[in-house]
């Protein structure tokens, strides 16, 4: 408050805030820690004129006060303060005041990266690979540079700067690396690992060469934006060095992550059962170590990759992601705490959680890291997933238009970004959205479009359910089109996606019997002859129901219903009815929409039309309706068939209603019955030739 020319003011206010800064009454107060620093700065001279260490003791207290801003994240004090602080040591003198100048310089880094300064940031950062004495003094800058680069979608620039500071350490790789090169890697490391158990790699003695820790966290970084850039080669080169690295020195803060992108290899050479195992160790790393800023990569990558393998059913990764991204918002790695909360989404999608619930929940999480514009970059890969929810349970004006433009985002803007960043993992995220969408509205032109895309750009597959859910819907995409052409054109593919499929169901992911069982009845019907056609839908409808995924049962039934439209329009009306009910389950009240005008004529003769209530404004969601409040089905449904009694239709729905809120009890027995026969799945042609799901029916 006083004024700028009375520097005795100044100094004595700065002076008694210092003095009671160091008493141990008002010890760590920062109020007092910045009053000191503000004022004193204003009559640097008389503090040195006073006290002949007064300037190295002024340096201390600015770097004191900076560390405390950094903290709490002002990072225009920080930036601040920091110019203060090299003022006071001669303007940043690296000969006299080392220690000080690199502490302020790599704060002032971190400020600008956060505020988005890209070429100041550079500039301090090859200020500080200058005259940074050791290597060790060189890693913080190192990171602090690559997140700066993270923030601005340089992804390609991150691998260069990763490789080139690798070859110094002494543990270089190449940058396009061969298949070959790869296959001699992978070699050499399952030669390692099968000389160790997973109990000696729990025991691994503490890392201590802060070299090699250097080259893991360099590979980490070349892992992370490798897969953004789908270089399938280059990922599963620093995955492999990642593991050697750690077997031959010993463990560290980097562990656990290395090996979850182990699993995720395993994972996408389709070694489901190795995928599963590593995930497992990864997680047990992560119990025993005692940092935090290790568990949000891992979990990340675990819960993608690893864990939905054996695990059943797909919530449970939900409560993984979601420690995930607590803990990255806790510390502050914002990239992972995104990329948890983006895999949550994607997984609530795909596990039929009710759209209106995971729209507000997608909302809300976007807005909350919005503010985090410098990871802009990676919550736009959350818009194509918002946008697809919205499509589908929310009315537009424009009913006709698959694509995903509307209130969030514009697909063809959306597409040019990632296509000018290289960022090839959202492309995939953005095209998999608009073929899931364009398939429920049967729009199967752009459907195939979007297949198209994604089989040229898509170089990592397999690892996660929702690489193999896209490839189900591309599957599906093949079938319809075939069926419309009366063709066999696509039928390769196809059955090609179905063999690999089984394979993995015959491992124990439960969570994909659904998509095989459907794939299967569909594959099917494409044959003249319809004999036992029903069952295999029936097969596909009881696994989603065991699983309790809503979105895939009316998936089922809407398929059996058009396939019967011709040859049995009785059964035909059965189905189309239950996927009605399944899709305002669901929440998908647009589908509900297209299908009671679609179906308008076939579904008023068994059941009353649904009324829905529908906003297109902006930012409004839909009024929620309980799961529970199903339609009343009208007594002539067993007049048109016979032999479904009503009864039991009933008692049906009220076991599927009872799974959303008992999905232990007894849904548990009934999967196990269900599923008890995939140990030999890989002989067998019919998976469910058994008395058990018809019983269950």
């Amino acid at each position: 408050l006083w004024p700028r020319t009375n520097d005795a003011y100044h100094y004595a206010i700065g002076y008694v805030a210092k003095t009671k800064l160091n008493s141990k009454v008002m010890k760590n107060q920062d109020w007092l820690l910045f009053t000191s620093v503000f004022n004193l700065n204003q009559v640097r001279q008389m503090v040195v004129d006073d006290d002949d260490d007064g300037q190295d003791e002024m340096v201390k207290l600015i770097l004191k006060a900076s560390n405390c801003a950094l903290f709490m994240n002002s990072f225009v004090t920080v930036t601040e303060l920091s110019h203060n602080g090299l003022f006071w040591t001669n303007g940043g003198n690296w000969g006299t005041h080392y220690e000080s100048t690199l502490s302020l310089t790599n704060n002032l880094i971190k400020a600008y990266q956060e505020r988005g300064y890209m070429v100041e940031c550079q500039k301090n950062v090859n200020l500080v690979i200058q005259n940074a004495r050791c290597l060790e003094d060189k890693l913080e800058v190192y990171f602090s540079w690559i997140n700066c680069l993270q923030s601005k979608g340089k992804y390609a620039a991150i691998i260069d700067f990763c490789v080139d500071h690798l070859e110094e350490i002494g543990e270089g790789v190449p940058r396009q690396p061969s298949k070959l090169q790869v296959i001699f890697e992978i070699i050499k490391t399952r030669n390692r690992l099968r000389r160790r158990s997973f109990s000696s790699i729990l025991e691994l003695p503490k890392m201590s060469d802060k070299r090699k820790i250097l080259a893991l966290r360099l590979l980490s970084a070349i892992i992370l934006n490798s897969f953004f850039l789908q270089r399938r080669e280059l990922l599963f080169l620093a995955s492999l060095k990642s593991v050697r690295i750690t077997l031959a020195y010993g463990s560290c803060e980097e562990t656990a992550f290395t090996f979850a992108c182990y699993g995720m290899l395993l994972a996408f050479l389709k070694n489901q059962e190795g995928a599963y195992r590593f995930g497992e160790l990864a997680n047990r790393l992560l119990d025993n170590c005692q940092l935090k800023d290790s568990i949000s990569p891992a979990t990340c990558v675990i819960a993608f990759s690893c864990l939905h393998w054996q695990q059943r059913g797909l919530d449970k990764l939900i409560t993984v992601l979601l420690k995930g991204y607590r803990v990255g918002n806790q510390v502050g790695d914002i990239q992972w705490a995104i990329l948890n909360g983006v895999t949550m989404i994607g997984v609530s999608f795909s596990c039929g959680r009710h759209l209106h619930e995971l729209e507000d929940e997608t909302r809300t999480f976007c807005f909350r890291m919005t503010a985090y514009d410098n990871y802009k970059d990676f919550l736009t890969l959350c818009y194509p997933l918002w946008q697809c929810i919205l499509n589908l349970s929310v009315s537009s004006q424009n009913t006709e238009n698959c694509e995903l433009t509307g209130d969030i985002m514009n697909q063809g803007e959306m597409e040019v970004q990632y296509l000018e960043t290289h960022n090839y993992t959202g492309l995939l995220i953005l095209y998999g959205a608009c073929l899931q969408v364009a398939f429920y509205f049967k729009d199967i032109e752009l459907a195939f479009e979007m297949a198209e895309k994604l089989e040229k750009y898509s170089t990592l597959r397999g690892a996660s359910f929702a690489c193999n859910q896209v490839k189900f819907f591309s599957a599906l995409t093949y079938i319809r089109l075939d069926r419309d052409k009366a063709s066999h054109k696509y039928s390769r593919k196809v059955d090609k996606f179905i063999k690999d499929l089984k394979k993995t169901v015959a491992k124990g992911t439960v969570s994909c019997a659904p998509l095989l069982l459907l794939l299967q009845a569909e594959r099917s019907s494409l044959r003249e002859n319809k004999q036992g056609l029903k069952k295999k839908y029936d097969d596909a409808i009881a696994s989603a129901q065991a699983l309790n995924m809503v979105n895939f049962q009316a998936l089922a039934n809407e398929c059996a219903g058009l396939v019967f439209l011709v040859c049995d329009p009785y059964l035909s009306d059965h189905y189309l009815t239950e996927a009605l009910e399944y899709y305002f389950q669901w929440g998908a009240m647009r589908k509900v929409e297209q299908m009671e005008t679609e179906y308008a004529s076939l579904l008023s003769r068994s059941r009353p039309k649904v009324v829905t209530s529908i906003s297109s404004s902006k930012g409004s969601t839909l009024s929620k309706r309980s799961k529970s409040e199903t339609t009343n089905v009208d007594k002539g449904e067993t007049a048109i068939l016979p032999e479904l009694d009503l009864g039991l239709q009933l008692e049906k729905r009220k076991g599927v209603l009872a799974d959303f809120t008992d999905p232990q009890g007894l849904q548990f027995e009934k999967e196990k019955r269900i599923f008890a026969d995939f140990a030999d799945a890989e002989e067998e042609d019919n998976f469910f030739d058994s008395k058990n799901v018809s019983n269950n029916r």
